[in-house]
């Protein structure tokens, strides 16, 4: 079997070579997961400048450019967006406003995910890492008792699944303006020409340049923006389900500890396991630290979204909206639904513990062996889970009441529909 360090990295090199992303592997784990998988070189890459691949004395250059180059765009396209709402509200364009507010918001997500991620716990997402490929069974045998590669292969098949939906949806948005014109050339009919997003703007933005420039610009930014979603929710989605794994082989070796050895060596053991044990829920408690804030904003925000989303599809005043936001529901779906199902599979693991312990042999030794399964009982009774800033847990109920509220929202949007008809 391979070491966890070479499964990741061929897990995330796979990854790469769907898109066509030939950057310089890292050695070590905390890169692969942190500087490598976050690079902008890649962005650049799979939104097309393959061409640098060639001249590598120009790939560092190239990077802090296009870090550059992105933070200067979206920070012109902010204030686009904010010139737009105002316009829109004053001259009471409704659904130009709110469409404008969906994507404003979008962006300010980004750049809070970026924030909270890459510069303010940087340190702690390095020691979480280094912790998880301390306790990972890096020997074959190991690997083929607790069955990792079965967690691994199932973070691979999600994270091409969320790949796929949300570099679609980006795609989709893009393209909406030239989809919408072959849809009038191909049924004869005169369809006016529309951007990417509706924005207000005290120029014509239809003109021959402008347009151009503005197409690209927008479909640019909204696309480095969906591929920062997709790195920051699958460097969540990773963290939770290695976690989760440790959190079940811990309990494997609780339970197949064997009491027919020496007392001393049954309870050495043990105490080894209950230092592990403590060590992954700092590390449950830290990575609550860094992705509790960013979660609470994710969720409401995604709630918002939808709502909106939802309103806007189900007006259908505009055909061009409805086509624009059919896939984007199922888009922030699956967001939230990542969330809450590696967070839960978190919950059940850290509390199968409990089970694993009372299921091993512990009536077979002494009084200080039964006092530390019981110790280690009781710490399982808590839940490691990551919560919405201490607001809520970030669990599968989340998500039920997720889709009940969506679910009203539309049904409200429907039945006013009807009653104004």
């Amino acid at each position: 079997m391979e070491s966890f360090t070479n499964r990741i990295e061929k897990g995330f090199q796979n990854l790469k070579n769907l898109f066509k992303c030939n950057v310089k592997q890292q050695t070590k784990y905390n890169n692969i997961l942190y500087e490598e998988f976050f690079r902008c070189e890649k962005t650049a890459q799979i939104l097309g400048f393959k061409f640098l691949k060639s001249h590598k004395s120009l790939t560092n250059t190239w990077i802090r450019a296009n870090n550059i180059a992105f933070e200067v765009a979206i920070i012109i396209l902010l204030m686009v967006e904010i010139v737009s709402f105002v316009m829109s509200i004053r001259r009471k364009l409704f659904l130009t406003s709110i469409d404008n507010a969906l994507f404003y918001g979008g962006f300010f997500v980004v750049a809070v995910k970026i924030y909270l991620i890459f510069y303010r716990n940087r340190a702690k997402l390095d020691q979480i890492i280094e912790k998880l490929d301390e306790h990972f069974p890096h020997h074959g045998v190991d690997q083929h008792t607790f069955k990792a590669q079965k967690y691994l292969n199932t973070l691979k098949r999600f994270e091409a699944i969320y790949y796929v939906i949300f570099l679609t949806t980006g795609l989709q948005f893009w393209m909406m303006p030239y989809l919408h014109q072959l849809y009038g050339t191909i049924n004869s009919i005169n369809v006016d020409w529309m951007t990417v997003y509706a924005l207000t703007l005290p120029f014509n933005q239809l003109q021959p340049v402008v347009y151009e420039v503005m197409w690209m610009l927008e479909g640019w930014i909204f696309m480095c923006t969906i591929f920062y979603i997709i790195c920051t929710d699958l460097l969540f989605a990773s963290l939770c389900e290695i976690l989760a794994m440790e959190f079940d082989i811990l309990g494997q070796a609780i339970r197949k500890i064997d009491m027919n050895e020496r007392e001393n060596d049954a309870i050495m053991k043990l105490k080894k396991l209950v230092g592990i044990h403590q060590e992954l829920i700092e590390v449950s408690k830290k990575l609550d630290e860094i992705f509790s804030p960013l979660l609470l904003i994710n969720i409401f925000g995604s709630i918002t979204t939808l709502c909106t989303a939802g309103f806007l599809l189900a007006s259908g005043i505009n055909g061009y909206f409805v086509a624009k936001y059919f896939i984007f529901p199922l888009c922030l779906t699956m967001q939230i639904f990542s969330h809450c199902h590696f967070s839960q599979h978190l919950i059940d693991s850290s509390t199968s513990i409990a089970t694993s312990a009372y299921n091993s042999d512990w009536f077979k030794g002494n009084v200080e062996f039964r006092r530390l399964i019981l110790q280690v009982m009781t710490r399982a009774q808590n839940a490691q889970k990551i919560t919405g800033w201490k607001f809520f847990d970030v669990s599968l109920e989340t998500f039920q009441w997720v889709n009940i509220i969506f679910g009203i929202s539309h049904s409200l949007t429907i039945k006013r529909k009807a009653k104004i008809y």
